[in-house]
């Protein structure tokens, strides 16, 4: 139980705020990029762990003319490594 006045989370709110902080969205991928090949990249020290990693392709259509692009999603096990890997990527 919280203390009175006490502005800690509960614990699913937690949990969903350090989900959502620690994720990444990485988009302009090439064509033949594969989920080792960003795993190998966006872990790029000994104490970065990445927990999940989606890559994902986006077709769109326009004016008969299709355009693909790859995108990816990848959750880190804390926020403070997906905040590196912002600053040492963007």
């Amino acid at each position: 139980e919280l203390a009175q006045g006490s502005k800690s989370l509960d614990p699913i709110a937690h949990n969903i705020t350090k989900t959502f902080n620690s994720n990444i969205y990485v988009k302009h991928l090439p064509q033949n990029i594969t989920e080792g090949d960003l795993r190998r990249v966006f872990t790029f020290s000994d104490d970065v762990r990445i927990i999940s990693l989606k890559l994902m392709e986006k077709t769109r259509e326009d004016n008969g003319f299709t355009a693909k692009s790859n995108y990816a999603y990848i959750m880190y096990d804390n926020v403070q490594n997906a905040q590196k890997a912002i600053q040492k990527f963007d």
